[in-house]
């Protein structure tokens, strides 16, 4: 059983939890069997890897791409940005990406979609439950702390580094490894003072309970 491509769709987490995260849903059909009810879904991430597989050197565009970035987290959707502005055909490597799924997953996922298609009104159910105990959790307040928190990190990160280029601009010429660790300074603050202000914060929101 061998899975043709017909087509994919991009899914960033952006939109329910506040995550630039990004999956891509792939769907196809067989020459006996029409297209797949649900699309088989991997992370962004699992692709990059799978291209350094196949083509190292865009493997190393891409990954490229986000090093060059500030900032904190995955921020995939300017990564896609980049990559459409760019005209980097990322379709090809999806394609040999599905083609590189033994049968097996295949069938498989067939198996999975027509078990998901036939449910009885009881599992139906359970199912919807489920989702909405993770929709309760989270909820519109999370999605936009998720979005907060990160722009706060970036902004804490570009801050510090204004002030050390202000102050020390000497730091900038003493070579690769100084910088490095440079980096990870100002990194593991950044990180450690967003850490303490969210903590302080929800303590005050304790105490006003």
């Amino acid at each position: 059983m061998k899975a043709q491509f017909t087509r994919y769709e991009i899914n960033n987490m952006i939109e329910d939890t506040g995550d630039d995260y990004i999956f891509i849903k792939i769907f196809f059909k067989t020459d006996n069997l029409p297209e797949v009810f649900m699309p088989i879904s991997y992370p962004y991430e699992k692709l990059l890897k799978f291209i350094y597989t196949v083509d190292e050197p865009a493997y190393n565009y891409l990954n490229k791409i986000r090093n060059d970035m500030h900032g904190y987290g995955p921020k995939h959707s300017k990564i896609f940005k980049v990559i459409e502005s760019e005209s980097f055909d990322i379709e090809k490597y999806i394609i040999l990406f599905l083609e590189s799924l033994d049968e097996n997953h295949i069938t498989k996922h067939y198996d999975w979609c027509d078990r998901l298609q036939n449910q009885t009104p009881e599992a139906q159910q359970k199912q919807q439950e489920i989702i909405d105990d993770i929709v309760s959790i989270v909820d519109e307040d999370y999605r936009l702390w998720n979005i907060k928190y990160e722009e706060f990190l970036d902004s804490i990160d570009q801050t510090l580094h204004e002030l050390t280029l202000k102050f020390y601009p000497d730091l900038f010429e003493m070579g690769e490894n100084y910088i490095e660790e440079y980096r990870d300074i100002i990194s593991r603050a950044t990180i450690s003072f967003a850490q303490a202000i969210d903590k302080l914060r929800h303590k005050d929101f304790e105490d006003e309970d």
